[in-house]
C-alpha cells in the first residue's frame, strides 16, 4: 500500500516540476548556444566598445543569464514549496480528512510523503547538475574533459574510491530524507497551535536546529574535556590504511544521520496519531 501511496504522491508533485525542469534544461541549451555564438566576453565588449554588434551580443548574453538564473532559483523554490505544501495540505489540510480515513497506518502515509519528496529533491538536484555540467562544458570543454580524465585515473589507481562515492551517495540520500523529516516534524509540532501555525512550525524548525547544534557542541566539548577527541585523532593517525579510517568516519556519519531520521519520523508519526489537529 505504501508503494501505491508513493506513486499517487509522485503523480501529484511531478506535473509542475516536469515543466520547470524542462524549462531549465531548455534554457540551458539556449544559453549554451548564446555563449557559443556571442562569446563569453560579450558583456565586457558591450561596455568597452560602441559597436552595435557587440552591444546586441552583450544584451542577449546578459538577458539569457538573467532568465537562466531565474529558472534555476525557481527550481529550488518550487521543490522546497512542494515538499512542505504536499505534507501540510495532504495530512493537515482539507485532503487530510480523506487521507486519514484510508485503511493504512499513519507511518505509511508519512513514508509515502517522504519517499516522494526525496525523489522530488533528487530529481531537482539531477536537473540542476546536468544544467551546470552543460554550461561548464560550453565555457571550458578542455577543463571539464581534463577533470573527468583525472577522475578516471584516480579510480584506476585506487578502486576503493568507487566505494566511497557509493557510500557518499547513500549518505547524501539519507541526509535529504533527514532534512525532509525534520520539516515534517516541525510542521507536525506547529499544527498543535490553534493559530499562526506557519510561525509555530518555523519556530519549531529553528528550535530543533538549535537543539541539534547545541548537542553537537556539547559532544565536542565533552570530547575536548575528557580527551576523547585526542584519542580519536590518535586512533585515526594509527590506522595505516586510509580506507579503513574513512570507513569509520562514514559509519559515524551514517549512524548520526540515521538516528536523527528515525527520531524525526517517530515524532511526526506520534503527533499525527495522538494529537492530530486538522484545519
Amino acid at each position: 500500500m505504501t508503494a501505491k501511496l508513493t506513486e499517487f504522491e509522485l503523480r501529484s508533485v511531478m506535473r509542475p516540476l516536469l515543466v520547470v525542469w524542462g524549462a531549465l534544461l531548455a534554457m540551458t541549451v539556449l544559453l549554451c548556444a548564446v555563449l557559443a555564438v556571442t562569446g563569453l566576453n560579450s558583456y565586457e565588449n558591450m561596455i568597452h566598445s560602441g559597436k552595435v554588434l557587440n552591444l546586441i551580443s552583450g544584451l542577449v548574453n546578459t538577458i539569457s543569464w538573467i532568465v537562466y538564473v531565474a529558472l534555476f532559483v525557481s527550481v529550488v523554490v518550487l521543490t522546497v514549496a512542494i515538499v512542505i505544501l504536499r505534507f501540510y495540505r495532504g495530512l493537515l489540510g482539507d485532503e487530510g480528512y480523506l487521507m486519514h480515513t484510508l485503511p493504512v497506518k499513519e507511518w505509511e502515509l508519512i513514508t509515502a510523503k517522504g519517499a516522494a519528496a526525496a525523489l522530488t529533491v533528487i530529481g531537482s538536484i539531477l536537473a540542476a547538475g546536468i544544467s551546470l555540467l552543460l554550461i561548464g562544458i560550453t565555457r571550458d570543454f578542455s577543463a571539464v574533459a581534463e577533470g573527468f580524465q583525472e577522475f578516471g585515473k584516480a579510480i584506476a589507481k585506487d578502486p576503493w574510491i568507487l566505494i566511497l562515492i557509493i557510500e557518499g551517495i547513500i549518505i547524501g540520500i539519507l541526509t535529504i530524507l533527514k532534512s525532509i523529516y525534520q520539516i515534517y516534524a516541525s510542521v507536525s509540532i506547529g499544527q498543535l497551535a490553534d493559530r499562526h501555525r506557519v510561525l509555530a512550525s518555523l519556530g519549531a524548525y529553528i528550535g530543533i536546529t538549535f537543539i541539534l547544534s547545541t548537542l553537537a557542541g556539547i559532544l565536542i566539548l565533552i570530547g575536548t574535556v575528557t580527551g576523547a577527541g585526542e584519542w580519536i585523532a590518535y586512533y585515526f593517525d594509527g590506522i595505516e590504511n586510509g580506507f579503513a579510517a574513512s570507513q569509520v568516519m562514514v559509519f559515524l556519519i551514517f549512524l548520526g544521520t540515521a538516528i536523527q531520521l528515525a527520531a524525526f519520523h517517530v515524532v511526526t508519526e506520534r503527533l499525527l496519531t495522538k494529537h492530530l489537529n486538522l484545519l
